[in-house]
C-alpha cells in the first residue's frame, strides 16, 4: 500500500486527515450525458454562469533579470450571473411548433472585437442532461422535466390554444430566435465565426442568446461552486462549503484536493481554475484583515472603526497596509516584497 507524505506526517502525530475521500471530498464520475455537451449546451443546465476578466498589467520592471524572464502581470475578476434553469428547460416544449429541428444554430454574444461564435446546440442532449440532474442532483428537483408523452401533450394543448405559452418564462430563457431584420444587422456589422469546423460557417444563425442580467450571486454562498460547475460536482455534493463535512477544511487544501486529484476534470476546467484563484484571494484577504483588525492599536478594532481610520489617513493603518496587499498577486505591494527578496 502506498500513502503520501501528506498523510504520513498526519498519521504520525495522530491527527485527523481532513483530505481523505471519507471527509466528503470523493470526486463523483461526470455522466456522459454532461460531458458530451457543448460550451452552449453546457451554459443552458447551469444556475449561473462565471463571468470571467482578465487585465494585463504590463510586464514586472527589474533591471537584474533579462527581458524574455520577465513574466506579465495579470488581475482578473470573476462574477457569477444567474441563470434561470427552469425557464430554459421550458424552452423546448414551449417552442415545439417553433422549431425546424431539435438541432439550432446558435450564436453567442458578440465579443469586443465585433465577433459572434457561433455552436450547435442539441435541444435533445440538454434535455438528457437536465432529466439526469433531477434525478441526482438535489438542486435541479423543481426543474421541469418531460417525457414524451408530456411533450405531446404540449403540442395538442398549443394546437388547441393559441395563447397557452408563458411569455415570462419565455422572455427569461436564455435561447431567443431572431427575425430577419435582427439576422441581417448581425450579418453586416459583425464576423460570425464557428466554434468548430463540423458548423458551416454560411449558415445563416436563427437562436442567439441573451444577455444574463440580474445580480451576480453572492461569492460566499455555500452552494457556489456546485451551482457554477454541474459537469463537476453533477450530484451537487462535496463542494468547497459542504455543510455535512464532519471535519474542516482549508481552502488552500480543498483547492490542492481538486487541482491535484487523479481525475483531472477539474485542473482542465479553464473557469474554474479562475473560481479557485479567486476563492483564495479572498480568503487571503480576509485573512490579512483578520490579522490587521487583532494586530493594530487598541486590539479587537471593529470594521467600522477600521473603516473610519483609513479614511481618516491614520499613520498606522497605512503603514499596515503593505502587508495587508503584500499576498495578493497583481498589486504593487506584492511586486514590491517580490523586488526585495
Amino acid at each position: 500500500m502506498k500513502i503520501c507524505n501528506y498523510c504520513v506526517d498526519k498519521l504520525r502525530n495522530n491527527k485527523d486527515i481532513n483530505r481523505n475521500v471519507f471527509n466528503r471530498l470523493t470526486v463523483i464520475p461526470t455522466p456522459e450525458c454532461i460531458t458530451e455537451l457543448n460550451v452552449f449546451e453546457r451554459t443552458l443546465i447551469k444556475f449561473c454562469m462565471p463571468c470571467v476578466t482578465i487585465i494585463r498589467l504590463g510586464q514586472i520592471t527589474n533591471k537584474t533579470r533579462p527581458q524574455n524572464e520577465l513574466t506579465a502581470a495579470l488581475k482578473g475578476r470573476i462574477a457569477y450571473l444567474p441563470v434561470n434553469v427552469e425557464a430554459n428547460a421550458k424552452f423546448l416544449p414551449d417552442n415545439l411548433l417553433n422549431v425546424d429541428s431539435l438541432v439550432l444554430l446558435v450564436g453567442g454574444q458578440p465579443t469586443q472585437n465585433k465577433k459572434i461564435w457561433t455552436s450547435l446546440v442539441d435541444l435533445s442532449k440538454v434535455h438528457k442532461a437536465l432529466t439526469w440532474l433531477r434525478q441526482h442532483n438535489y438542486l435541479y428537483k423543481d426543474v421541469p422535466a418531460y417525457t414524451l408523452e408530456d411533450l405531446q401533450s404540449i403540442m395538442h394543448k398549443r394546437i388547441a390554444t393559441i395563447n397557452s405559452s408563458d411569455h415570462s418564462e419565455q422572455d427569461s430563457a436564455l435561447l431567443k430566435k431572431l427575425d430577419d431584420a435582427s439576422k441581417s444587422y448581425l450579418y453586416e456589422n459583425f464576423s460570425i465565426q464557428p466554434l468548430s469546423s463540423s458548423v458551416p460557417s454560411d449558415v445563416v444563425i436563427d437562436y442567439q442568446l441573451n444577455k444574463v442580467s440580474g445580480q451576480s450571486m453572492n461569492i460566499f454562498d455555500s452552494d457556489l461552486d456546485v451551482k457554477a460547475f454541474p459537469e463537476l460536482f453533477p450530484t451537487g455534493e462535496n463542494g468547497i462549503r459542504d455543510s455535512m463535512r464532519e471535519l474542516k477544511i482549508a481552502t488552500t487544501d480543498f483547492i490542492r484536493s481538486r487541482l491535484l486529484n487523479r481525475n483531472p476534470k477539474f485542473r482542465l476546467n479553464i473557469n474554474y481554475l479562475f473560481h479557485c484563484f479567486q476563492v483564495q484571494e479572498v480568503s487571503n484577504m480576509c485573512h490579512s484583515i483578520g490579522h490587521m483588525l487583532r494586530s493594530v492599536t487598541g486590539n479587537k478594532l471593529s470594521a467600522k472603526e477600521f473603516h473610519e481610520r483609513l479614511q481618516n489617513k491614520d499613520g498606522e493603518i497605512n503603514s499596515n497596509m503593505f502587508s495587508l496587499m503584500a499576498n495578493m498577486r497583481g498589486s504593487k505591494e506584492y511586486f514590491a516584497k517580490l523586488g526585495r527578496m
